[in-house]
């Protein structure tokens, strides 16, 4: 598994930045296109809502990490209920 950051690391609640989805491509590139990576994993962790929870998942992330965008809501089953669509 490779974790992106996409943020700078320590505090919650910071902005997605947008390079990281041309690492996403990056990282797609080599797990489509080398034998030994095919089982590879992408882990996007920070800035994440259900705007770049899309973008990420369209790219081909495996797994994203939501903290901010669940624990900062009054009504966490609505944002768990917004994941759960896309």
């Amino acid at each position: 598994m490779v974790l992106l950051m996409s943020v700078v690391p320590g505090k919650g609640g910071q902005l997605f930045t947008d390079d990281t989805l041309e690492k996403i491509r990056w990282l797609q590139y080599y797990r489509n296109g080398l034998e030994y990576c095919k089982g590879l994993k992408i882990q996007v962790d920070g800035g994440m809502d259900d705007f770049n929870f899309l973008r990420c998942r369209r790219e081909g992330t495996s797994d994203v990490v939501v903290g901010s965008f669940i624990t900062s809501s009054n009504n966490i089953q609505e944002q768990l209920g917004k994941l759960k669509v896309l």
